[in-house]
């Protein structure tokens, strides 16, 4: 297999403003891998950088990075790869030299979002040794090139559930019925824990999420009163936000039982502010978590759980469309109600 010249690309000129069209297939060093793209999936940081601009994504410029395919091209440096090899893959790498890498974080690695293999939403794309070494692993026969692709934003999600610790017998209540949230619930799952609700707007979201392990689901309307009276005696043990916005957050606090934990994993937008009563964590006793992106470890348990069908892909994935349709799914005016997208260069 060789790559050609050119390719299909999805570039984002502005925001709002999205354009499939020819670009040069990437030119690799002796030290790089290319990629040909077999699926690229939908996700929330694109969709923000297509709506609003996003300040770690370079516009104008390519979109796209949860993503599996096969190798193209091997650079003359690179040991462990073929020319075919079929490869799922991310698009960071850590330095393991930074003051973070230093502290076992290298998840807030100093130069992790500055050398991004961005750019999924394409026929190829290149991937420069700190992350191919780390973080391109071999996809198991059994596994579609769209479960694969799955493995990136899974490893958001142990990374979050590994720091929050969830254990067997306790009651975990998430709020958010996207995919995290549907992640989340089969991590939950995986973990044994005794009672589960998700709390969501969408009913097809929401059955899904029952499919998946949910004991209970809640309309997105409902109040936290009614959510720590459905996990008797005080509330859920933990409570895991993965929606993004300050009033979800705010819901957190108030639904969790005191001596409980809250992980907030969604990202807010940047100007968004939220009003919290501190005495509901003194007095409460809280433990509150942040998490943010995944460590290579998180990555090889997320492919490894993919594997296994702990996390189905099946259940995930609602379409597969060519890159002509990304502002049909990314459009404020469009569908809701859909999981992940696998886009189909």
């Amino acid at each position: 297999m060789t790559a050609a010249s050119w390719m299909r690309a999805a570039i984002l000129r502005a925001p709002l403003d999205l354009r499939v069209e020819d670009a040069p297939v990437p030119e690799i060093s002796d030290d790089d891998l290319l990629i040909r793209v077999r699926s690229a999936l939908t996700c929330g940081t694109d969709q923000k950088a297509y709506l609003r601009g996003h300040p770690k994504i370079k516009i104008p410029g390519p979109l796209g990075h949860e993503f599996s395919g096969e190798i193209a091209r091997v650079g003359k440096s690179v040991r462990g790869f073929s020319v075919g090899d079929r490869v799922a893959c991310v698009h960071t790498g850590p330095c393991g030299r930074c003051f973070f890498c230093s502290k076992q974080q290298p998840n807030l690695c100093d130069s992790l979002t500055d050398r991004m293999a961005y750019g999924a939403y394409a026929q190829y794309i290149k991937i420069p040794p700190h992350v191919h070494a780390q973080n391109c692993l071999p996809l198991p026969a059994s596994m579609s090139f769209d479960a694969g692709a799955l493995m990136e934003p899974l490893a958001c999600c142990v990374h979050g559930m590994n720091v929050v610790d969830v254990s067997e017998g306790e009651s975990v209540l998430i709020l958010g019925d996207g995919p995290i949230g549907l992640m989340m619930t089969c991590l939950a799952r995986h973990r044994k824990a005794r009672s589960i609700g998700v709390v969501g707007k969408y009913p097809a979201r929401l059955n899904a999420a029952a499919r998946l392990g949910a004991h209970l689901t809640f309309d997105a309307t409902v109040s936290p009163e009614s959510l720590k009276s459905a996990f008797p005696p005080h509330g859920p043990d933990v409570v895991i936000e993965g929606v993004g916005r300050g009033v979800v957050w705010e819901k957190a606090l108030a639904a969790v039982r005191p001596g409980g934990r809250i992980l907030l994993f969604g990202g807010c937008p940047p100007d968004e502010r939220v009003p919290i009563d501190p005495g509901i964590i003194h007095y409460g006793n809280l433990t509150v978590y942040g998490t943010f992106h995944f460590a290579p470890p998180d990555v090889r348990q997320a492919l490894d759980l993919l594997e296994s069908g702990v996390v189905p892909a099946v259940d995930l994935i609602s379409d597969r469309v060519p890159l002509s349709e990304i502002p049909k799914y990314f459009s404020a005016r469009g569908r809701k109600d859909y999981l992940k997208v696998a886009f189909i260069p």
